[in-house]
């Protein structure tokens, strides 16, 4: 059976007046004024929450608070009559339309000048997107190949995109060519919209496949991203579990270096950090070896690590050594670590407002491009950086936020987010 690629099941049109449909175009419509509101409301603040006091005064202006609330929970109960439970997540103070079942369509920004001239790796991307989608119509495994075969490139476009050309070059059975690589490209986009459970169900077949199949490069590559999953669902035990599999996976300087990567990744979020250390430096002596998109990725992820862990040196020095890399709008992934790693330097070093400025851009840049993952951490950076400058109520209300897009997806908190954690709330205490 071939793989399909994880759709929201609705999906809410802010540029026509939130029209709402399903994921095949079935118009749904609110069964009153009251709820299309609602959904109105908490589509534009998606995928953040709203918390149910300023949502109930925002829908009943005119009632007492008390009052408000007993209208705007029969009012989500009726909604969820209409769409299913699934459709919102809500606890006692926040409501919000859940993770992964919707799609927000958002109209463009308006600009009163000309937009900016694209750069050269923008370009590249957009000629890639039609060169993939024009082969498509006549060669889908021809399409198929092109898409796999330029990782950076499809990681570089926004993630509706991405998605389009997944869902353009699926196989339809999985004996096709390249089916099990296309469907850990799948398993990547999971990964990158916070369906933490998914990814780890289709790392898993790619994983069993890769072996049956003695592909050691896919073995190396699937067992790697199914640690990263699970150390993003706050699964530490079963990361650690796994561990032993990708170390032995791939003896090659290319498995040793997801190797090490992972030792770091597993280390870095059970809070060894000198275990951490010691597998970046390992890894350090090995990248020289590895492609310029594989070190522009490690040297901006251990720029990050350095920054949490107060190096502020050294992960300045990490961001140099990026963004020597880089090739501007195409190693969009790097680029933002970078950033996030330059904020979290200028917090540490005692301008936290800068870093609230810098953290705000980034969530900015990567809710546009849909990454829910990148935009997740520079929320969860931006609540710390919020607490240091005494905007307690928004470092608050963003970090539950962030939490809650955790759990929606499956996760949970690890150590090093649990310490994340404990320090917002001793700053605002």
């Amino acid at each position: 059976m071939a793989t399909q690629v994880d759709l929201p099941v609705y999906v809410v049109n802010l540029e026509m007046n939130g029209r709402v449909t399903t994921t095949d175009q079935k118009p749904l419509v609110p069964p009153s004024n009251k709820i299309g509101r609602l959904l109105e409301v908490l589509s534009s603040a998606y995928p953040d929450q709203v918390s149910r006091r300023n949502l109930a005064r925002e829908l009943y202006p005119a009632s007492t608070d008390a009052n408000a609330l007993n209208a705007l929970r029969q009012c989500l109960h009726r909604m969820k009559q209409w769409l299913g439970p699934e459709a919102l997540q809500a606890d006692n103070q926040f409501v919000g339309l859940t993770t992964g079942v919707w799609e927000v369509k958002r109209p463009p920004t308006r600009h009163t000048s000309f937009p900016p001239t694209p750069t050269p790796g923008q370009a590249a991307a957009k000629a890639f997107q039609k060169l993939v989608t024009e082969v498509a119509q006549l060669d889908t495994e021809e399409a198929r190949l092109i898409l796999l075969g330029s990782k950076t490139v499809a990681d570089s476009l926004p993630l509706s995109d991405w998605h389009d050309l997944l869902a353009l070059t699926a196989p339809r059975s999985m004996k096709e060519a390249h089916a099990y690589d296309h469907m850990a490209s799948c398993a990547r986009y999971c990964h990158r919209t916070l369906m933490f459970q998914r990814a780890v169900t289709l790392h898993t077949r790619v994983f069993r496949q890769a072996m049956q199949a003695n592909r050691p490069n896919l073995v190396s590559r699937s067992s790697s991203w199914l640690l990263f999953s699970f150390v993003e669902m706050g699964d530490m035990e079963a990361a650690r579990k796994w561990l032993p599999t990708v170390i032995g996976s791939d003896r090659t300087n290319a498995g040793l270096l997801f190797a090490a990567n992972a030792r770091a990744c597993c280390a870095w979020n059970a809070l060894d950090l000198t275990s951490a250390s010691e597998q970046f430096d390992r890894a350090s002596r090995l990248i020289h070896t590895a492609s310029r998109t594989d070190q522009a990725h490690y040297w901006s992820n251990f720029a990050v690590f350095c920054a949490e862990a107060g190096h502020v040196s050294e992960s300045r020095d990490n961001i140099a050594r990026a963004k020597a890399l880089l090739v501007p709008g195409l190693d969009v992934v790097s680029d933002i670590n970078c950033r996030l790693a330059d904020a979290i330097c200028a917090r540490q070093a005692g301008s936290p407002a800068v870093a609230v400025d810098s953290l705000r851009g980034c969530h900015e840049s990567e809710s546009r491009r849909g990454d829910m993952l990148s935009a997740l951490y520079c929320d969860e950076y931006l609540a710390e950086a919020l607490a240091c400058i005494g905007e307690k109520a928004d470092a608050v209300r963003l970090w539950r936020n962030s939490e809650q897009r955790r759990l929606a997806g499956g996760g949970r908190l690890t150590p090093r987010l649990q310490a994340m954690k404990s320090r917002i709330e001793a700053m605002i205490a």
